[in-house]
């Protein structure tokens, strides 16, 4: 254990960077994520979304966890506001079902008792793009991808030297500033980036005393790239963030807590073109850490307790390029993941709830096959060995075919999910079972695009279905976790994108869907059966840019209890923002968030932030 944790320290503060295919990235159209090499969107049979970071800046979100609400397939909760638990669903799944990468680094927190990633944390100024692929994707990624995978790629440096810096000023006394310096020079580009935010924030629960809940959130990132010769590229980046926020004990009681929470990680990464440039060669080294550290000096139990999950791997991929679209990848990694939970009561004694770990081995294999110009097809497999578990296959299929003089696409995929136990679920000496078995998983979508009216609307509509066994929750009679629950989600997936005029474009977007436990043959918690969006985007010359976004989500169960109901209603919050380029490089902006005051929970018994304005400049230079 010691070390692994000596490991996972130099790898996060060597930190180093995405695999080099990221690079593709910049190229309109292109995705990484989907099948781990650089693939036309078109020639995709997964179910993606991708958010630009112009449409990020133009909107003026200062969250991922706020810019992934316009996705496709998206259930969100978050606990009072900024700096509360934030949780992502992709098509009903758990949390913990989401693998969450920045710059390909997972950074799903080990320590966390469904190992989960937090978007309480993750700031937006430094993103590139964020891409969102749903479904099944055990097959490339392993555990912890049985929902979909969320992959948020930062900015590279390119061209001459620049600095750009930003400060904002709102409601709730919110300030937010940030500033990167990058560029490249010769064979070697460079960007790093720090941003602050702090908010004084509101009581994140309806109960007096109401004393307000603010965060405090720093945040640093770096890329720096080397190219040795066409054919050969080494990459580092890393990041860190600092979050500390006051939170109330329960949603029944106000009171003076304060989470502090650290998150570390890094990638080194290298690539060599070789076989007259059809074989390439990636090799990445990377880790993850995750410091969480809660005082709760009103507790009769635990006044303090720690929380600390680390990760780390090394992987080789292979991608041979067989004929112009056919591309041969293959990969092999090894991991190893550790946890460690302690308290002290309110006399002082420390307790080690558990200090666990494993080793994780994967190998994996996928064949991209384009057929003739308008048929693309992928096949997938993977096999994991986990050192509790033994070892376990998944797989996918996926298949898209355009019909270029209809202008329309149809496509598929089919695959298995995975995930296992968290160590939290496993070790706990309080609630942790040894003998938990991984979840699993199988889901497929259908889905059809349209273009109509040559190009200027954009129609979308995908059905899709997973089923769930072997599930693990919480048995309050044992106060144990089990391997008991079925479950399965389905629903429909629809988007409209107009472009009225050259310069004016309205998208609408609906998902409808069901989630149920079969166990209890009751809905899932926090999955809304409706969520509806609409935008309009309007930039009447290349100076002004305005917007409106609007998200609809029905009434939802907030907890599988049957003495616990819904989140009391449904909710309709309205977004207005627009910019302004007073000079060369240097821009005037404002929001307006909840603009009609609506009074709305996204999860029961906390509270959402009401109208907030904000405003601020950036500029580069």
């Amino acid at each position: 254990m010691k070390n692994h944790l000596s490991h996972l320290s130099l790898f996060a503060l060597a930190a180093s960077l995405a695999t080099p295919a990221l690079a593709a990235t910049e190229v309109p159209n292109i995705v990484i994520t989907a099948n781990r090499v650089a693939t036309q969107k078109t020639q995709l049979g997964s179910s993606v979304t991708v958010l630009t970071s112009k449409e990020l800046e133009d909107k003026g979100y200062t969250q991922v966890f706020d810019a992934l609400k316009e996705v496709p397939g998206v259930s969100i909760s978050r606990n009072g506001g900024i700096g509360g638990t934030a949780q992502i669903r992709l098509r009903g799944s758990n949390p913990g079902q989401v693998k969450v990468l920045v710059d390909g680094v997972a950074v799903n927190d080990p320590g966390n008792a469904n190992s989960e990633y937090d978007f309480n944390s993750l700031m937006t100024g430094d993103i590139e793009r964020i891409e969102v692929i749903r479904g099944p994707q055990s097959a490339l990624y392993g555990s912890d991808a049985m929902g979909g995978v969320i992959n948020i790629i930062t900015k590279q440096g390119a061209g001459k030297p620049k600095l750009t810096a930003s400060t904002e000023a709102g409601s709730y006394r919110t300030f937010k500033q940030a500033a990167s310096v990058s560029g490249k020079e010769q064979a070697v580009d460079y960007r790093f980036t720090v941003q602050r935010l702090d908010t004084q924030g509101f009581s994140r629960v309806p109960v007096a005393p109401q004393e307000k809940d603010g965060a405090h959130n720093t945040s640093l990132s770096g890329k720096l790239g080397y190219d040795i010769n066409p054919d050969a590229r080494v990459e580092f980046s890393g990041g860190y963030t600092n979050l500390s926020l006051d939170f109330d004990p329960s949603p029944t009681a106000d009171g003076p807590a304060q989470q502090y929470k650290k998150v570390y990680y890094g990638k080194t990464s290298g690539s060599l073109w070789t076989l007259d440039r059809k074989l390439e060669n990636i090799v990445n080294l990377q880790a993850s850490r995750t410091e969480r550290d809660f005082s709760e000096p009103n507790s009769a139990t635990s006044r303090y307790s720690s929380f600390d999950g680390n990760e780390a791997s090394i992987e080789y991929q292979g991608n041979y390029h067989l004929r112009t679209r056919d591309v041969l990848t293959g990969g092999v990694s090894y991991g190893m993941q550790d946890a460690l939970n302690s308290s002290r009561n309110s006399t002082n004694v420390l307790t080690t709830s558990f200090d666990k770990d494993v080793d994780l081995v994967g190998l994996y294999g996928q064949y991209l096959w384009g057929i003739g110009e308008n048929t693309t097809l992928t096949t997938g497999v993977r096999r994991d060995d986990h050192s509790q578990f033994g070892s376990d296959g998944t797989y996918r299929v996926t298949g898209v075919h355009s019909f270029k003089e209809l202008g329309t696409s149809v496509h598929a995929s089919y695959g298995t999910g995975l995930k296992n136990p968290s160590l939290f679920q496993l070790y706990s000496s309080a609630n942790g079972n040894a003998n938990l078995q991984p979840e699993e998983s199988r889901g497929f979508d259908f889905g059809v695009d349209q273009s109509l009216l040559a190009g200027k609307l954009e129609l979308g509509s995908t059905a899709f279905r997973n089923d769930y066994k072997n599930l693990i929750e919480f048995d309050t009679v044992s106060s144990r976790y089990r391997n008991v629950s079925k479950a399965n989600t389905k629903g429909l997936e629809n988007t409209a994108k107009l472009h009225i005029l050259p310069n004016l474009t309205g998208t609408l977007g609906y998902t409808y869907m069901l989630a149920e436990n079969e166990a209890t043959h009751r809905e899932l918690q926090r999955r809304p059966k409706n969520v509806f969006t609409a935008g309009i985007d309007y930039s009447p010359n290349s100076k002004w840019n305005l917007g409106t976004f609007t998200r609809y989500a029905s009434a939802q169960r907030d907890s599988d209890s049957l003495t616990i109901a819904r989140t009391g209603r449904a909710y309709t919050v309205t977004d207005v923002y627009g910019s302004y380029e007073f000079i060369d490089n240097a821009q005037v902006y404002a929001r307006l968030e909840n603009a009609f005051d609506r009074d709305y929970q996204e999860t029961a018994r906390y509270n959402s932030p009401g109208r907030g304005i904000y405003a601020g400049l950036r500029a580069s230079y």
